[in-house]
């Protein structure tokens, strides 16, 4: 028979496992977006290679290698100490752009994080003109059509 001792003792069970559950899914996920912005360097890599990233987000880098490692812009925006197992280095990355890296130490461990913040100088890849008068790629497009094409367009 369920007296009212085992009563609560049994919802105070449920409760606690309901709780528990939801403090461990918590705890998963806060985990799984930190370790997005995370780069392992381990057996002589950094992992991942290329991480993709929107402005303003921070960046961390985590040695979970034997040797000792740093994480150097090649344009020395950003330069970590000598990271030792164990050893965290985290920076912020502002501007839109491609940042490429290197460890000081083992100079062909390379690496880069790509600012997923598109500017219309990156949409114009190759179409300095355009950019530099003010034009959208398709502005410029429609000024360089051939007349004749647009008279065989107009026949079909």
């Amino acid at each position: 028979m369920l007296t009212r001792r085992n009563f609560l003792l049994a919802l105070s069970l449920i409760t606690f496992g309901v709780v528990l559950a939801v403090y461990g899914q918590s705890a998963v996920t806060e985990a799984a977006a930190a370790d997005a912005n995370e780069i392992v360097i381990q057996n002589f890599a950094f992992e991942p290679a290329t991480l993709t990233v929107k402005a303003g987000t921070k960046v961390t880098w985590v040695n979970r290698d034997e040797e000792p490692h740093t994480a150097t812009a090649t344009d020395k925006r950003f330069n970590s100490k000598v990271l030792e197992t164990g050893d965290k280095f985290t920076t912020e990355f502002t501007q839109p752009g491609t940042y490429k890296y290197y460890c000081a130490l083992h100079p062909k461990m390379t690496g880069q994080i790509v600012d997923g913040e598109r500017s219309h100088q990156t949409d114009c890849q190759g179409l300095e003109l355009c950019c530099l008068i003010g034009q959208t790629f398709e502005e410029s497009f429609h000024e360089r059509r051939r007349p004749e094409h647009d008279e065989r367009l107009e026949r079909e």
